[in-house]
């Protein structure tokens, strides 16, 4: 059976649906670096009837370009997708499936290349990064920056202990009676 929307019509209701899930345009990350975030359709699988819908899977690809993109040394990060979504006889979204990730081009220097050895790896280097796998964004200094805060709340308890068990000494109370 055909289905009741047009090749175009399809293709609209799946960039909506692209452009719904990812967070598009122009962006500034927390550390104020500029950024941009678009999409390439790769292709729209031919819909599949499911009693009274249709299942409809699509790849794309989102593309983050960023102000430190250079090419060839430092291309825009780009991450493959995959998503079925079921369709009403309108082209109505009426389910939605798990975005899947499928592929990658970025690479973060360091975290899976081998040991080196040489002035830019040294013996045993590695970087390791935050990747929002969403927005394919690096997120290290907000991850590290909530990381020192909930440090810093641990560390204010174990000196408040600290300072607890010094009073008590002090007092003449034996270490552990707090």
């Amino acid at each position: 059976m055909t289905p009741p929307f047009t090749e175009e019509r399809l293709r609209e209701i799946v960039e909506t649906q692209i452009a719904s899930d990812e967070k598009l345009g122009s962006q500034s990350g927390g550390s104020g670096h500029l950024g941009h975030v678009d999409y390439v359709l790769d292709g729209v699988d031919e819909p599949v009837r499911q009693g009274e819908a249709w299942e409809v899977t699509y790849k794309y690809t989102v593309i983050v370009t960023t102000e430190f993109t250079i090419y060839p040394d430092n291309p825009p990060h780009e991450n493959g997708y995959k998503k079925t979504i079921t369709l009403n006889e309108k082209g109505d979204v009426v389910r939605e499936g798990v975005k899947r990730f499928v592929s990658t081009n970025w690479e973060p220097e360091g975290l899976l290349a081998p040991d080196k050895g040489d002035e830019t790896h040294g013996a045993g280097e590695m970087v390791q990064r935050v990747i929002d796998l969403k927005t394919g964004r690096d997120i290290t200094a907000e991850h590290v920056s909530q990381r020192l805060k909930e440090l810093e709340i641990v560390a204010e308890g174990i000196i408040q202990r600290a300072r607890g068990e010094a009073e008590g000494v002090l007092r003449g109370r034996p270490r552990g009676d707090l």
